[in-house]
């Protein structure tokens, strides 16, 4: 039986980006996480402990989202490899990050890297 687990639109505010501006104002982000794991044995059971906790997958989020880096691409691939690493089980992951508004001449609503495994 395939099932997926997704976190979808977690919103963060951080640092990110090569230029001076963004790292002293910020900006907004949107991150998602979509992984496929096998839940059969957590639906049976009614077990936590048999799936993947989206809320530490969120807190996951929150703390990669804190340390500042030049590229979104460093952010997203820290976030797969350490979902990764408290859920080995995840079989495939696919994680989005996008900032919202990038600082680029005209009008974007967002930049966005996504990275699979």
């Amino acid at each position: 039986m395939k099932s997926k687990i997704k976190l979808c639109g977690v919103k963060t505010y951080a640092f990110h980006g090569c230029m001076d501006a963004e790292a002293n104002i910020g900006a907004y982000y949107k991150t998602d996480v979509i992984m496929d794991v096998d839940v059969v044995d957590a639906a049976k059971n009614d077990d936590l402990d048999k799936t993947v906790n989206y809320a530490i997958v969120n807190d996951i989020i929150l703390s990669q989202m804190a340390i500042r880096s030049h590229l979104i691409e460093n952010v997203c691939l820290r976030i797969l490899k350490e979902v990764k690493k408290a859920y080995p089980q995840v079989e495939h992951i696919k994680v989005k990050v996008t900032k919202i508004a990038p600082p680029v001449s005209g009008s974007a609503e967002g930049a966005t890297v996504e990275l699979s495994e």
